[in-house]
């Protein structure tokens, strides 16, 4: 899965806008996921702290693991807005 596949899924499956970020921001309380260099960094924010989660040289290893760990993160999400029919 490659970053715009793994965009598709977060709002397809109803994860709220505020909960993640896929260009590196911090997002408080709510995963971000930032392209350093040649690896991918997985960040958890919280009180505007940044904490370490995971990094990866793969984009496709860390989309999987991102929307694993959103669905720890946010496991009921039915009825929150987002884009599902």
């Amino acid at each position: 899965m490659k970053i715009d596949e793994l965009e598709r899924r977060l709002l397809e499956e109803n994860f709220p806008a505020g909960s993640y970020n896929l260009e590196g921001e911090k997002m408080d309380g709510g995963f971000s996921l930032r392209h350093v260099g040649n690896h991918w960094i997985v960040d958890y924010c919280e009180r505007g702290d940044r904490f370490f989660v995971a990094e990866f040289a793969y984009e496709d290893h860390v989309c999987d693991f991102f929307l694993g760990q959103m669905r720890k993160l946010v496991p009921n999400r039915k009825g929150v807005g987002g884009r599902l029919s």
